[in-house]
């Protein structure tokens, strides 16, 4: 089915590394967690599971110059697969009091999904609070309802509605990771759901007449597929990040009430159910040297 979303996003950062956390809380900061110059460089130890195979090694972030969207200059962030799960790039920018603003781009079956600009970083953040929350929706290709005893015919087309949010969790004053002490810390959670909505025109034969059986069903209630914890040092950046994601575990509702008659949509459109094992990914990085 075209558009059902194997998602990975501005995602994913590390776990392999102890800290020493003092929490500080929410307060007015200008310190720069994103420094970047054109020969930035920041070296990663990875690990990585997806679909149940296992991969760990090394990786290296540099800044790819910058690109225009809708007007806007934005830096690149390049190489990032293993950083943050499958997206390859990271579109952000700078305003002059050091806050952060990213662009993500949800990878759809090779489609990016844009949603916009959301404030990742800045000066003014509260423990446990939403910077921004964004949503995008993809509609998929009408699928037939082939003609079966319950003499229903017509079509299903499914439309998957994302919604992101970037969280500030806390900020610490020093972390250790690999041995190597950071100071000034914020950690920032970016929290993924998922709803899928069928919309469903149908009809039925009876008595020789056709009476409609028009109707939309929640497949997917909005739920949480997915995480992304980011930790970021002043003056130096990302230091480690930590991220799950994951349809298995979605709850579904496929039995569909249409003029009195039961239905399944696993038997008539299982293409539609096959999102449910389309992602199961989580990883971790740990930065081991950086340079500017």
């Amino acid at each position: 089915m075209k558009k059902l979303l194997m998602l990975s996003l501005l995602s994913a950062f590390m776990f392999s590394c102890s800290s020493d956390d003092d929490g500080v809380g929410g307060s007015i900061d200008q310190s720069d967690y994103f420094p970047v110059t054109q020969n930035a460089m920041w070296f990663y130890d990875f690990n990585q599971s997806l679909q149940g195979n296992n991969n760990s090694g090394n990786t290296i972030i540099d800044i790819n110059g910058s690109t225009m969207i809708d007007g806007e200059a934005y830096q690149i962030l390049d190489n990032t697969t293993y950083l943050i799960g499958s997206m390859n790039q990271v579109f952000f920018k700078k305003n002059l009091n050091k806050e952060v603003t990213i662009r993500p781009m949800v990878d759809v079956f090779n489609e990016f999904v844009d949603f916009g600009d959301m404030r990742f970083i800045q000066n003014s953040m509260q423990p446990n609070t939403v910077l921004v929350e964004s949503e995008a929706q993809l509609e998929g290709d009408a699928m037939p309802i082939p003609e079966n005893e319950s003499g229903i015919t017509g079509t299903v087309t499914p439309t998957t509605y994302i919604t992101i949010r970037n969280r500030h969790i806390n900020k610490t004053n020093n972390m250790t990771v690999n041995s190597m002490s950071y100071q000034g810390i914020t950690q920032q959670r970016m929290e993924y759901d998922i709803k899928m909505v069928l919309d469903i025109q149908a009809i039925v034969e009876v008595g020789g007449e056709s009476i409609p059986l028009n109707r939309q069903h929640e497949l997917v209630e909005q739920q949480q597929y997915g995480t992304l914890d980011l930790f970021l040092a002043k003056d130096v950046g990302i230091i480690k990040t930590d991220y799950d994601y994951s349809f298995n575990d979605l709850n579904l509702t496929t039995n569909i009430s249409l003029g009195g008659i039961s239905i399944d949509i696993a038997d008539f459109a299982p293409e539609v159910l096959n999102f449910n094992n389309a992602l199961d990914m989580s990883g971790a990085a740990s930065i081991n040297d950086f340079t500017f």
